[in-house]
């Protein structure tokens, strides 16, 4: 196990999980600003792109006979891409009247807009450190990290 907190591909899943868990936190923080009603798909695909980074990370950590989770670094990126755009979609005109035109309740606008973007901006970091973690071998770090 200790070998396994030396893996670059343990600790850019967790920082993953992370911003996965960031990224939540602000959508439910931006809806909430806008009074939005929040979209399932949004939900139960970041749920499922954390189950599957949790699945890799105990799969490091826990089995011996390390698992080929192929499916699981495919699965992940493209649920966190489909939950982006569907978090994105109804920011998108508060976002156009927050930067061009002054209407409306300003103060609500400069609340859930930098949260918004800012939860987009976790989303795209997740995804980018999800794929880099997939060009790591995992079958000769997972039997190192087990070993011990």
């Amino acid at each position: 196990m200790k070998n396994c907190l030396k893996s670059s591909k343990f600790w850019l899943l967790i920082s993953s999980l992370i911003m996965i868990i960031v990224g939540f936190c602000l959508y439910f923080l931006t809806f909430n600003v806008f009074h939005y009603n929040q979209d399932r798909y949004v939900i139960s695909l970041t749920i499922i792109a954390i189950w599957c980074v949790v699945l890799s990370i105990l799969n490091m950590l826990l089995i011996k006979k390390p698992l080929n989770l192929d499916l699981f670094n495919l699965i992940t990126p493209f649920a966190l891409m489909i939950a982006m755009g569907k978090f994105l979609i109804p920011c998108l005109s508060p976002i156009g009247i927050y930067f061009t035109v002054n209407m409306g309740d300003m103060a609500t606008y400069a609340l859930g807009v930098p949260r918004c973007i800012s939860g987009v901006a976790f989303y795209i970091l997740a995804i980018t450190l999800n794929v880099i973690s997939s060009f790591f071998s995992i079958k000769e770090r997972e039997v190192k990290c087990n070993e011990n």
